[in-house]
Parts: C-alpha cells; sequence; structure tokens
C-alpha cells in the first residue's frame, strides 16, 4: 500500500483527507510543517499532499526544502490551497509539486492523480550531480494597454559542469 504525507493547518482537513484517502493509502498526517519536514525523511512516503498555507514555515518553502535534498526530491508533491490557481499554480509547479488542487478538493481528480503520480514514482537518479541555481522572482509586467500582471517563477536547476 502506498504511503502518503499530509500536510495541512486544518485538522478537520486532514480528517477528510484521511476518510476519503484511508482505503487505499496509508496516511502519515501533520498540521506542522516543521513536523513535515522530519516525517518526509524518517517514513520517505510515496507521495505528499501539501496545502500552501501552513504556519512557521509556508508550503512554497517546504516544497523548496524537500526538493533540495537528494532523499526526497524524487517524493512526488500534490498541491492543495483555498487560493485560485491562477495565482499559484505555474508557481508551485516550477518548484517541482506535480499539480496544484484548489479547495475544496475533487477526490475524484486527486485520486486520478495520484494514481499517475505513484506509477511513476520509480524515476532514474541523475546521472551527474545537479546545483541547485532556484532563485525565486517576481516578475511584474506591462503590457502596452497599460494591464498589469504579476508572475511568480524561480529559476531552472543545472548541472555541476555547465
Amino acid at each position: 500500500m502506498a504511503k502518503l504525507l499530509i500536510v495541512d493547518d486544518d485538522p478537520a482537513q486532514l480528517n477528510l483527507y484521511r476518510t476519503r484517502l484511508a482505503d487505499s493509502y496509508e496516511i502519515i498526517d501533520t498540521c506542522n510543517s516543521e513536523a513535515a519536514f522530519a516525517l518526509a525523511l524518517q517514513h520517505k512516503p510515496d507521495c505528499i499532499i501539501l496545502d500552501l498555507s501552513l504556519p512557521h514555515f509556508s508550503g512554497f518553502e517546504l516544497c523548496r526544502a524537500l526538493g533540495l535534498l537528494s532523499s526526497t526530491s524524487l517524493i512526488p508533491i500534490l498541491v492543495i490551497s483555498g487560493r485560485p490557481a491562477r495565482m499559484y499554480e505555474d508557481f508551485c509547479l516550477n518548484l517541482g509539486a506535480k499539480e496544484y488542487f484548489e479547495k475544496p478538493v475533487n477526490f475524484v481528480r486527486l485520486r486520478e492523480r495520484l494514481t499517475e503520480v505513484l506509477k511513476h514514482e520509480h524515476q532514474e537518479r541523475r546521472f551527474k550531480r545537479r546545483a541547485q541555481l532556484g532563485v525565486m522572482l517576481k516578475l511584474k509586467l506591462i503590457g502596452d494597454n497599460g494591464n498589469r500582471k504579476e508572475f511568480l517563477t524561480v529559476s531552472e536547476d543545472v548541472s555541476a559542469d555547465g
């Protein structure tokens, strides 16, 4: 049975995820971002379901930190947020998340996506060491018509030898 780490600061949400997913997955959950980091290192879950709005350090920071460690970098992360996808979806995908879900969560779609990412969980390790050059950037664009748009993104990673 695949193991999921579910991180959400709302105990009621954690209970909902557990109720809806425990029949197919082993569930580990926490409301705390620091505990989530430790649980990911200790249990090496097959997938992480991560809320963005967490106390102490955010889901963005947790997603980034997990992506930087070789022992957790290949664990697929599915982000869940109460904020509209247009605000943060691209940014989260650039951080390495596999999917962005808006609350309330469509559990049929969540289960489908879990099935897909867990089929591909055994990715090959990279042949060369890589350096993460992930710098968070906020791009502010002004169109010809004066409309302003803002985008969050990160730089790409490159191999250590260039």
